[in-house]
């Protein structure tokens, strides 16, 4: 079963505005409200390496293009209405469609 954010990371997330990728990544997640673990499974990491990521530490540049495709789907899909998730159910529909690990992801709202 996936966690909840808590409220120390998403009050850290929420109040983030620099350009570090891990951290913009979780903020993302978090306006999406979609689990960490969920999101680990897109890229083929666990979720304390998820963890570390929205924390701050570095991601390996071979994720580098796959978090700058979701992030671009996030964005795309939380202007369109799509998300926030309302579930859990619904926030991992939503990111199944991307597992696992595919050369692009596709915003949900192309498909």
């Amino acid at each position: 079963m996936a966690r909840r954010y808590s409220i120390k990371l998403v009050e850290t997330l929420e109040a983030y505005s620099g350009d570090n990728m891990g951290m913009n990544l979780g903020a993302a997640c978090i306006k999406a409200n979609l689990p960490m673990t969920y999101v680990a499974r897109v890229f083929g990491v666990s979720r304390p390496t998820m963890d570390t990521w929205f924390n701050g530490h570095l991601i390996k540049t071979k994720y580098h293009r796959l978090v700058e495709l979701l992030m671009m789907a996030l964005k795309t899909d939380l202007e369109a209405g799509k998300l926030p998730a309302k579930t859990m159910k619904e926030a991992k529909l939503y990111l199944s469609a991307m597992e696992p690990r595919p050369a692009e992801l596709v915003p949900v709202s192309s498909i």
